[in-house]
């Protein structure tokens, strides 16, 4: 209404069914796979199941989105390199989320106009994470060998 550029997600409709659908059929599968692919036994396929609705479903729940992304914004907001847009929420709902455009650049543009990462990413070593295995929560080998293979 005021001129100002945004970024609108909209949630398509049936999408909460299609993703059960598709969780149970993924659940089948792993459960067939397990009878039939020697070692897949020893993968709690529930548990990984879980987890994958967990995150596909919180990608699903504009509100929570934005109030992440606002406590994401408080926490960082000391870090110059780090920048959310700002939520509309009197034009957002559960089904639309609005947000303020932001023109930026890549993490791989950054680094390769910059030549290197000199930003302070101690503070997102050590940032509130939900439910994130330890194995993400450290840099692959490859990742502490070469930072710019990671961007």
């Amino acid at each position: 209404r005021d001129g100002r550029e945004v970024a609108v997600k909209v949630k398509r409709p049936g999408l909460e069914k299609s993703v059960s659908d598709d969780l149970r059929a993924v659940s089948t599968l792993v459960g067939i796979a397990r009878k039939l692919v020697p070692g897949a036994a020893a993968v709690n396929p529930r548990e990984l199941i879980t987890e994958l609705g967990i995150a596909v479903r919180g990608q699903m729940d504009f509100r929570a989105e934005a109030a992440h992304n606002r406590r994401f914004a408080r926490e960082y907001a000391h870090l110059d390199w780090v920048r959310l847009p700002e939520v509309y929420d009197e034009f957002s709902t559960s089904e639309i989320i609005t947000m303020e455009f932001i023109h930026g650049t890549s993490p791989k543009k950054y680094v390769e106009k910059r030549g290197r990462f000199d930003g302070d990413a101690e503070p997102l070593r050590h940032a509130p994470a939900r439910r994130v295995p330890r194995s993400r929560a450290s840099p692959t080998p490859r990742c502490r060998d070469n930072p710019r293979s990671c961007v």
